[in-house]
Protein backbone atom coordinates (compact mmCIF):
# COMPACT_ATOMS: atom_id res chain seq x y z
CA UNK A 1 0.00 0.00 0.00
CA UNK A 2 2.77 2.38 0.78
CA UNK A 3 3.86 2.12 -2.76
CA UNK A 4 1.29 2.96 -4.49
CA UNK A 5 1.85 5.84 -6.91
CA UNK A 6 -0.19 8.22 -5.73
CA UNK A 7 1.39 8.00 -2.17
CA UNK A 8 4.11 10.58 -2.36
CA UNK A 9 6.21 11.79 0.73
CA UNK A 10 4.74 15.51 1.53
CA UNK A 11 1.09 14.81 0.31
CA UNK A 12 -2.02 14.27 2.54
CA UNK A 13 -1.98 10.41 2.72
CA UNK A 14 -4.08 10.64 5.53
CA UNK A 15 -6.55 12.22 7.93
CA UNK A 16 -4.53 15.15 9.57
CA UNK A 17 -6.01 13.15 13.42
CA UNK A 18 -3.87 9.80 11.82
CA UNK A 19 -0.74 12.15 11.51
CA UNK A 20 -1.56 14.15 14.83
CA UNK A 21 -1.46 10.49 16.21
CA UNK A 22 2.02 9.31 15.25
CA UNK A 23 0.98 7.01 12.37
CA UNK A 24 2.70 7.08 9.27
CA UNK A 25 2.26 4.89 5.93
CA UNK A 26 4.08 2.24 6.88
CA UNK A 27 2.38 1.87 9.95
CA UNK A 28 -1.09 2.50 8.54
CA UNK A 29 -0.11 -0.50 6.12
CA UNK A 30 0.34 -3.03 9.14
CA UNK A 31 -2.65 -1.74 10.59
CA UNK A 32 -5.00 -2.94 7.10
CA UNK A 33 -2.82 -5.71 7.00
CA UNK A 34 -3.66 -6.89 10.67
CA UNK A 35 -7.24 -6.73 9.63
CA UNK A 36 -7.07 -8.06 6.38
CA UNK A 37 -4.84 -11.01 8.03
CA UNK A 38 -7.57 -11.86 10.41
CA UNK A 39 -10.74 -11.72 7.80
CA UNK A 40 -8.16 -14.73 6.32
CA UNK A 41 -8.21 -15.95 9.40
CA UNK A 42 -12.30 -15.78 10.16
CA UNK A 43 -12.85 -17.23 6.76
CA UNK A 44 -10.51 -20.03 7.66
CA UNK A 45 -12.27 -20.86 11.31
CA UNK A 46 -8.83 -20.00 12.95
CA UNK A 47 -8.59 -17.79 16.08
CA UNK A 48 -7.71 -14.62 16.62
CA UNK A 49 -4.15 -14.12 16.68
CA UNK A 50 -2.56 -11.87 18.58
CA UNK A 51 0.38 -8.90 16.80
CA UNK A 52 3.20 -7.93 18.66
CA UNK A 53 2.05 -9.35 22.07
CA UNK A 54 -1.13 -7.48 21.51
CA UNK A 55 -5.59 -8.34 20.57
CA UNK A 56 -5.88 -7.07 17.38
CA UNK A 57 -7.49 -3.31 17.80
CA UNK A 58 -10.06 -0.72 15.87
CA UNK A 59 -8.79 2.43 15.76
CA UNK A 60 -10.77 5.16 16.28
CA UNK A 61 -10.14 9.04 15.75
CA UNK A 62 -6.06 7.67 15.31
CA UNK A 63 -6.16 6.24 18.89
CA UNK A 64 -5.01 2.95 19.02
CA UNK A 65 -6.58 2.26 22.60
CA UNK A 66 -9.88 4.64 22.69
CA UNK A 67 -11.42 3.78 25.65
CA UNK A 68 -7.98 2.94 27.45
CA UNK A 69 -6.66 6.20 25.88
CA UNK A 70 -9.87 8.72 26.81
CA UNK A 71 -9.74 7.39 30.73
CA UNK A 72 -6.54 8.02 31.29
CA UNK A 73 -6.97 11.74 29.37
CA UNK A 74 -9.43 11.75 32.27
CA UNK A 75 -7.52 11.06 35.32
CA UNK A 76 -4.87 13.34 33.78
CA UNK A 77 -7.22 16.26 34.04
CA UNK A 78 -8.63 14.85 37.15
CA UNK A 79 -5.42 14.81 38.94
CA UNK A 80 -4.35 18.48 37.00
CA UNK A 81 -7.85 20.26 39.17
CA UNK A 82 -6.86 18.42 41.89
CA UNK A 83 -3.27 19.50 42.23
CA UNK A 84 -4.53 23.05 41.53
CA UNK A 85 -7.24 22.98 43.87
CA UNK A 86 -4.87 21.84 46.80
CA UNK A 87 -2.30 23.85 45.99
CA UNK A 88 -4.90 26.82 46.31
CA UNK A 89 -5.82 25.83 49.47
CA UNK A 90 -2.45 25.16 51.06
CA UNK A 91 -1.29 28.71 50.05
CA UNK A 92 -4.49 29.92 51.59
CA UNK A 93 -3.57 28.08 54.86
CA UNK A 94 0.11 28.89 54.79
CA UNK A 95 -0.25 32.93 54.52
CA UNK A 96 -2.96 32.42 57.43
CA UNK A 97 0.20 30.94 59.80
CA UNK A 98 3.38 30.77 58.05
CA UNK A 99 4.93 29.15 60.95
CA UNK A 100 2.47 26.62 60.95
CA UNK A 101 1.40 26.12 57.87
CA UNK A 102 1.44 22.77 56.36
CA UNK A 103 5.08 21.17 56.04
CA UNK A 104 4.62 19.01 53.85
CA UNK A 105 3.23 21.10 50.76
CA UNK A 106 5.85 20.88 48.55
CA UNK A 107 6.47 17.02 48.64
CA UNK A 108 2.97 16.58 48.23
CA UNK A 109 3.48 19.04 44.81
CA UNK A 110 5.77 16.93 43.78
CA UNK A 111 4.01 13.87 43.93
CA UNK A 112 1.24 15.70 42.22
CA UNK A 113 3.75 16.51 39.48
CA UNK A 114 5.11 12.82 39.34
CA UNK A 115 0.83 11.33 39.16
CA UNK A 116 0.25 14.16 35.94
CA UNK A 117 3.12 12.93 34.49
CA UNK A 118 2.22 9.34 34.75
CA UNK A 119 -1.49 9.86 33.27
CA UNK A 120 0.10 11.64 30.61
CA UNK A 121 2.38 9.28 29.10
CA UNK A 122 -0.59 6.41 29.62
CA UNK A 123 -2.60 8.72 28.00
CA UNK A 124 -0.23 8.99 24.66
CA UNK A 125 1.31 5.29 25.15
CA UNK A 126 -2.74 4.21 24.79
CA UNK A 127 -3.36 6.73 21.78
CA UNK A 128 -0.33 5.41 20.30
CA UNK A 129 1.74 2.76 21.27
CA UNK A 130 5.61 3.20 19.87
CA UNK A 131 8.88 1.90 21.62
CA UNK A 132 8.87 5.46 23.04
CA UNK A 133 5.63 5.84 24.45
CA UNK A 134 5.87 2.94 25.88
CA UNK A 135 9.20 3.00 27.86
CA UNK A 136 7.99 6.54 29.09
CA UNK A 137 4.86 4.76 30.12
CA UNK A 138 5.88 1.80 31.95
CA UNK A 139 8.84 4.33 33.51
CA UNK A 140 6.43 6.74 34.85
CA UNK A 141 4.43 4.27 36.70
CA UNK A 142 7.12 3.01 38.31
CA UNK A 143 8.61 6.14 39.01
CA UNK A 144 5.85 7.00 40.36
CA UNK A 145 5.52 4.23 42.76
CA UNK A 146 9.38 4.85 44.31
CA UNK A 147 7.64 8.51 44.45
CA UNK A 148 4.92 7.39 46.51
CA UNK A 149 6.97 5.27 48.41
CA UNK A 150 9.29 7.99 49.67
CA UNK A 151 6.23 10.54 50.48
CA UNK A 152 4.53 7.97 52.65
CA UNK A 153 7.94 7.31 54.57
CA UNK A 154 8.36 11.02 54.88
CA UNK A 155 5.08 11.63 55.76
CA UNK A 156 4.73 8.78 58.40
CA UNK A 157 7.94 9.44 59.73
CA UNK A 158 7.03 12.69 60.71
CA UNK A 159 10.46 13.65 58.94
CA UNK A 160 10.55 17.65 58.27
CA UNK A 161 14.33 18.94 58.25
CA UNK A 162 16.15 18.41 54.89
CA UNK A 163 18.81 16.29 56.12
CA UNK A 164 16.37 13.28 57.12
CA UNK A 165 14.22 14.00 54.24
CA UNK A 166 17.03 13.32 51.78
CA UNK A 167 18.52 10.65 54.10
CA UNK A 168 15.39 8.56 52.69
CA UNK A 169 14.95 10.53 49.32
CA UNK A 170 18.40 9.66 48.43
CA UNK A 171 18.64 6.03 48.27
CA UNK A 172 15.10 5.48 47.12
CA UNK A 173 16.21 7.96 43.68
CA UNK A 174 19.41 5.55 43.65
CA UNK A 175 17.02 2.56 43.39
CA UNK A 176 14.54 4.51 41.04
CA UNK A 177 17.26 5.15 38.67
CA UNK A 178 19.14 1.76 38.87
CA UNK A 179 15.67 0.15 38.15
CA UNK A 180 15.17 2.91 35.09
CA UNK A 181 18.97 2.01 33.66
CA UNK A 182 18.20 -1.53 33.65
CA UNK A 183 14.93 -1.16 31.84
CA UNK A 184 16.45 0.53 29.27
CA UNK A 185 19.86 -0.22 28.61
CA UNK A 186 19.69 -4.02 29.59
CA UNK A 187 16.43 -5.24 29.03
CA UNK A 188 12.95 -4.22 28.94
CA UNK A 189 11.53 -7.15 31.58
CA UNK A 190 8.14 -6.93 31.65
CA UNK A 191 7.63 -9.81 35.02
CA UNK A 192 10.85 -7.22 36.77
CA UNK A 193 9.27 -4.56 36.12
CA UNK A 194 5.77 -5.71 37.61
CA UNK A 195 7.49 -7.17 39.99
CA UNK A 196 9.23 -4.14 41.19
CA UNK A 197 6.31 -1.94 40.81
CA UNK A 198 4.13 -4.58 42.76
CA UNK A 199 6.63 -4.29 45.76
CA UNK A 200 6.59 -0.65 46.18
CA UNK A 201 2.89 -0.74 46.07
CA UNK A 202 2.55 -3.23 48.55
CA UNK A 203 5.08 -2.01 51.18
CA UNK A 204 3.90 1.67 50.63
CA UNK A 205 0.70 0.28 51.53
CA UNK A 206 1.77 -1.46 54.56
CA UNK A 207 3.70 1.91 55.57
CA UNK A 208 0.39 4.43 55.78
Amino acid sequence: MCERADVIPGLDWDPFFLRLSGWNCEDDCKYHCMHLQEQHRDLQGLPVAKYHGKWPFVRVLGYQEFCSSMFSLLNLVAHVVGYRRLNNVCQQLNEISKEHGYPYLYLIAVSALFNINTWFWSWMFHMRDTPFTEAMDYLSASSNLFMGCFLCIVRVGGLRRFNDVSAVGFPVALVALAHMFYMLFVKFDYGWNMTVCLTCGIGQACVW
